[in-house]
């Protein structure tokens, strides 16, 4: 089930004079089932009307309302990364998640009609944003008018998969996942994320040390190395691998980076991943 982390309460938003439309007055931050964080800035153009007209009847919109903003969001932003099945699934699980989520067959037959006819407000929103007619995104496309809030909220989880060969015998893996949640407060502080080392297989280590900075621009800048280490313990110092981390997560959006660390020796074959799932929204 996901998660609404920010902010409590209704939604906040503002009607437009000129469309009916309604703009997010707070970011809106909702964890998803996998771990994903999902942030829509303030400043988004919503009409809640993710679902088909035919079909809103039986739907109650206020059971929906934050499904709604997640999808138009996906729908109408492409800079999130997710592409239309992933966005209509989405609504489905958040339109069944919180205290006044819709019931199955609610949002089951919201997910089929999305599946059935979703695909004309997608195109028209692909177009209508190609041709420069899109709706507001949120923070960034008004950067140079809007204030930047004084604190940011860095949200999310580093996933970490390890194999340790052991040819002729089965491999050792792990598969965990440290959870991110660090708030940055003015222009150029910095925090460590705090990233609990992995160990498996009596033999594998991987370290992630990292950090994150907040940017004049709001967004949080995360630098710092990951390494993987193989010997006779998991206490071992021998270094097989390293990766820097370098990137940047925007005001009130989502980031990935995947980092591949590996053995490379003659006898080696042992490696892991580093992936990185981050959120930049505000902290009021």
């Amino acid at each position: 089930m996901s998660e609404v982390l920010t902010p409590p309460g209704p939604l906040q938003t503002e009607r437009l004079p000129t469309n009916g439309n309604r703009v997010l007055l707070r970011d809106l931050l909702v964890r998803l089932e996998d771990g994903t964080d999902v942030a829509v800035p303030k400043g988004f153009e919503t009409d809640f009307s993710s679902v088909p007209w035919f079909v809103r009847w039986a739907v109650d919109w206020m059971k929906i309302d934050i499904a709604g903003v997640v999808h138009d969001y996906m729908y109408w932003c492409p800079q999130t990364g997710f592409c239309r099945n992933a966005a209509d699934r989405i609504w489905r699980e958040v339109a069944g998640s919180g205290q006044k989520r819709a019931n199955r067959i609610q949002r089951w037959g919201g997910w089929l009609a999305l599946r059935a006819f979703g695909s004309l407000a997608y195109r028209k929103a692909a177009k209508e944003t190609a041709a420069g007619r899109g709706r507001r995104c949120g923070r960034d496309e008004e950067r140079e008018e809007a204030e930047m809030p004084d604190g940011r909220l860095l949200t999310g989880f580093v996933k970490i998969d390890g194999v340790d060969d052991e040819w002729p015998f089965p491999d050792d893996s792990v598969s965990v996942r440290r959870r991110v949640n660090a708030k940055l407060s003015g222009s150029g502080s910095t925090t460590g994320l705090d990233i609990d080392s992995v160990r498996w297989g009596g033999e594998c280590r991987v370290e992630v040390d990292a950090g994150a900075t907040l940017d004049p621009d709001g967004g949080i800048h995360i630098s710092g190395e990951v390494r993987l280490f193989e010997g006779t313990t998991e206490n071992t110092t021998d270094l097989e691998d390293s990766a820097q981390i370098d990137f940047v997560v925007r005001p009130g959006k989502n980031a990935r980076r995947v980092l591949v660390l590996e053995n490379r020796e003659a006898a080696g074959g042992d490696r892991a991943t580093v992936a990185f799932r981050l959120s930049n929204s505000g902290a009021d």
